[in-house]
């Protein structure tokens, strides 16, 4: 089973750049919400993070400021800063948000075999890492290993617009990803099982079944029910029902 690695050693080896101190707050507080180690509802102080970061509070109130713009924190004037909990509708939001650029990068890749070859080649080298990490049971490693594997498929768009608005997404992703992978010991290898299907699909250039184990696989993971996938539940006459009906409006 995996197991929690420590958020701050995660935050480290996001890069090995010179990191100002306000960076250095910024990440490792971040990397701490992610990863459930603050949890949401939890409320936090500058003077605490300072003093574990061995730094003054101006460069810890500096990256509390990136955190609450991102919508990570609120901040209460001489209380402290409230960890945004996972916001309910939030997972159902991002799951389609990821959903539809994902798929759309599919169908792109469904006509380029050079380019799908390459990304197939990518994307096995991404599952064989997160195996490693399974294996070794790091769980923040794991769950970045999922955000790539979604993001890698992206990128073969080559659209930067798309990749800019995927990567907003991208630590949201995380955030669940490791909540689900905690709380369920079989998640690892489901998610695993679930990449190597997603490649086969993308490997045959087949983005209509790539969009059917997509949908599956994203709503297993994150444990929402089923519902019709968002490119089809606007399709006049589905069910015999209309598009609010099926979104529940």
């Amino acid at each position: 089973m995996l197991h929690p690695s420590s958020a701050d050693e995660a935050a480290i080896s996001l890069g090995s750049a010179p990191r100002s101190a306000s960076d250095r707050a910024y990440e490792s507080v971040k990397e701490r919400i992610i990863t459930g180690a603050l949890a949401g509802g939890e409320l936090i102080s500058e003077g605490d993070v300072a003093r574990e970061l061995g730094v003054s509070r101006t460069p810890v109130r500096e990256g509390f400021l990136r955190l609450e713009a991102e919508g990570w924190m609120r901040l209460y004037p001489k209380r402290g800063a409230l960890v945004v909990p996972i916001a309910p509708g939030e997972a159902e939001s991002v799951v389609e948000a990821r959903f539809l650029v994902e798929v759309q990068a599919v169908r792109r890749l469904a006509g380029e075999a050079s380019a799908r070859a390459e990304a197939v080649q990518r994307l096995e080298h991404v599952v064989q890492q997160m195996r490693e990490d399974a294996r070794s049971g790091d769980v923040a490693a794991f769950s970045a290993g999922d955000a790539r594997f979604h993001e890698v498929i992206v990128e073969a768009l080559g659209n930067p617009l798309l990749e800019g608005f995927y990567a907003t997404l991208r630590d949201r992703q995380r955030r669940m990803s490791y909540d689900s992978v905690v709380s369920r010991e079989q998640a690892a290898e489901d998610i695993l099982a679930d990449h190597g299907a997603l490649v086969e699909a993308i490997r045959e250039g087949d983005a209509e079944l790539y969009a059917e184990r997509v949908w599956s696989h994203m709503r297993s993971v994150h444990r929402l029910p089923q519902r019709p996938r968002p490119d089809h539940c606007w399709l006049p006459g589905l069910s015999g029902t209309s598009s609010s009906e099926e979104r529940g409006a």
